[in-house]
């Protein structure tokens, strides 16, 4: 479904429907919810790391250490974006 040299997002309307509808229901969230938030917050970071919006992509990345400290995808993505960070200002 999607070019993997050059990947244009098909997916992200998909997850970003989740995220949203999930954020603003009143409904506690259960595991499997937070398990499908990690992976669309990961998703949507990792897209936007891809496209070099790397604020949206610190805030999902962030929004997944919430729900999982040990995220091990969004802790390599935030180390990710401190790393172009210095390389910008050399």
């Amino acid at each position: 479904m999607e070019d993997e040299t050059d990947p244009q997002g098909a997916m992200l309307p998909s997850y970003q429907t989740y995220v949203d509808s999930t954020e603003v229901s009143t409904t506690p969230q259960t595991a499997a919810t937070k398990r499908n938030l990690v992976e669309a917050y990961n998703v949507i970071a990792g897209f936007a790391s891809y496209k070099n919006d790397n604020e949206k992509a610190r805030t999902y990345w962030n929004k997944t250490i919430a729900i999982d400290p040990q995220n091990a995808t969004a802790l390599a993505g935030i180390k990710s974006l401190s790393g172009a960070a210095k390389t910008a200002k050399k």
